[in-house]
């Protein structure tokens, strides 16, 4: 067992996804980023979370809005459950929107959701969140 963040990059298509194989994406609640960095215009991205990412992400990919897309970015944890995911989604859209890096194709979850408390919400918000932002602006994605 591991404690700390995975993070797997992938293209995002159809024949890509069946290599997600990694146990903490497989088989527990994943947090993901859809982008493309089109040098034409800003950059598009769509951030979720889901306990099926084999299952949602098809479903993204049968999605005319995300047909631009071209790579995915798959974040898990040994710790991750869905609460701890649907925060670190929410806190990821509130600074995807205030970086304006990247132009949000789903903006219905923002600042003004109030998150619930849950067992080690500080954890993942001070330690979990903190990490993973320093990562993804050391890939240039914040």
């Amino acid at each position: 067992m591991t404690n700390q963040l995975i993070i797997e990059d992938h293209h995002f298509k159809k024949g890509e996804l069946s290599s997600i194989m990694t146990a903490y994406i497989d088989q527990y609640p994943v947090v993901y980023i859809l982008y493309n960095r089109n040098e034409k215009k800003r950059p598009v991205a769509y951030i979720g979370q889901t306990v099926q990412v084999n299952k949602r992400l098809k479903q993204h990919l049968n999605n005319s809005k995300r047909r631009e897309i071209k790579e995915v970015l798959l974040i898990g944890h040994e710790k991750f459950n869905q609460s701890a995911t649907y925060n670190i989604e929410t806190n990821l859209i509130n600074h995807f929107i205030g970086d304006e890096q990247f132009q949000l194709q789903n903006v219905s979850q923002t600042r003004q959701v109030q998150m619930h408390q849950y067992y080690e919400k500080e954890y993942y918000d001070e330690v979990v969140f903190q990490e993973l932002w320093e990562e993804l602006q050391r890939r240039q994605l914040a």
